[in-house]
């Protein structure tokens, strides 16, 4: 396979097995496959917190009333679909994603039970969400890519959060979970008041909890992640907790789009920076965001954060969330011996290839996954 100048400016990559197996800078050793002169190649990109199971759902949510009624509006529409229709939107999901250059990510899954019945086009943790607000939860046999995800500290107990522990630290799960999203999530948690404490207490949640401190901050005191966790969103936090955090590994997953379609405050990327806390960025939904490309996420986080390089940026859909699941060297970059995740978009002719990938927009006109052809010739 020939290309352009890659980011690790080699100029041709052998694929053998679902693998890659020699990188050239110079000309390559014979007439190649694939011949994608004036594309940048670069690789597979690695969305660390998606919900398929929403594709169906884009444009039919408004945030601006708040996150708690953003929660009753999501729960109506989800009354009124099927099994089939969640299905239907995982299958289109991973269309889109993969239309985007994604080859790996990480699926929180509310409907278990269709798994089986679908053959993910691409690497995916399959991160069973768990909740247990009204009937106890039993996370069952977990898909071959194992992960656990406790959906957040006001709808899943402790004991939950200790179950998913135990199962991420016995069999070497991935565990992932929300925390820290919203001001009414804090104002639940640190002042026992806000529209959030109100609809769980109705819903009839235990409230002893609340009243106490951030909700980061419990699941820290509490001993409740295993290390290397994925705490998604984290835009509230308390004095000490991302210095904790550094210590046992975890990675925040923010989601650029999401956050601004709720209004959140502006992202604290460099406090967790100067921590040491590790931040991938991921798409979230097509509840809260109008697509599942991750170049737009990367637009939105430099439009945001001005002053973080553009390969700084990629890195984190690429190398960080790579490390942070356990697979450095094999996801995340072009490297002998790594999985052949490539996709190719087209160069623009800047010097500066990370500019140039910030700037795509669009489909990725090459994907390939494993070693095999998704989108291109």
């Amino acid at each position: 396979m020939a290309a352009g100048p890659t980011p690790v400016e080699s100029r041709w990559v052998e694929c053998r097995d679902g693998q890659i197996a020699r990188i050239g800078a110079g000309d390559p050793p014979r007439r190649p496959d694939l011949d994608l002169d004036g594309m940048l190649l670069l690789p597979g990109l690695i969305n660390a917190h998606c919900h398929l199971d929403y594709s169906h759902l884009r444009g039919m949510l408004s945030g601006r009333r708040g996150f708690a009624d953003w929660i009753g509006q999501i729960n109506a529409l989800k009354r009124h679909s099927s099994l089939e229709d969640f299905s239907g939107a995982i299958r289109a999901g991973f269309d889109e994603a993969i239309s985007f250059g994604t080859t790996s990510l990480v699926n929180i899954e509310a409907y278990p039970e269709i798994v089986g019945g679908i053959e993910a086009p691409v690497r995916t943790w399959w991160a069973i969400e768990g909740i247990d607000l009204r009937v106890p939860f039993d996370f069952g046999p977990l898909p071959e890519l194992r992960a656990v995800s406790p959906h957040s500290p006001y709808t899943a107990s402790a004991g939950l959060y200790r179950r998913a522990r135990r199962i991420a630290e016995t069999t070497g799960a991935v565990f992932t979970t929300h925390v820290g999203e919203s001001g009414e999530e804090h104002e639940m948690f640190a002042q026992a008041r806000g529209p959030l404490y109100e609809l769980m207490d109705r819903i009839g949640r235990d409230m002893c909890d609340c009243g106490q401190g951030g909700s980061l901050g419990l699941l820290l005191d509490e001993g409740l992640l295993p290390r290397g966790s994925l705490l998604v969103h984290m835009n509230y936090f308390g004095e000490g907790d991302l210095a904790r955090c550094a210590k046992e590994g975890h990675a925040v997953v923010h989601c650029p789009r999401s956050h601004g379609f709720f209004g959140y405050r502006a992202f604290a990327f460099d406090a967790m920076r100067a921590a040491g806390v590790p931040v991938l960025l991921a798409t979230d939904s097509l509840a809260s965001c109008a697509t599942l490309s991750l170049f737009d996420e990367m637009r939105a986080f430099a439009a945001a954060h001005p002053g973080v390089p553009a390969a700084g940026v990629i890195d984190m859909v690429t190398r960080a969330p790579a490390a942070a699941l356990g697979m450095a060297g094999q996801i995340g970059a072009i490297a002998i011996g790594g999985c052949a995740d490539l996709i190719a978009i087209p160069d623009d002719g800047d010097p500066d290839h990370a500019a140039t990938v910030l700037r795509h927009r669009g489909a990725v006109p090459f994907v390939m996954a494993g070693g095999k052809v998704l989108r291109g010739p």
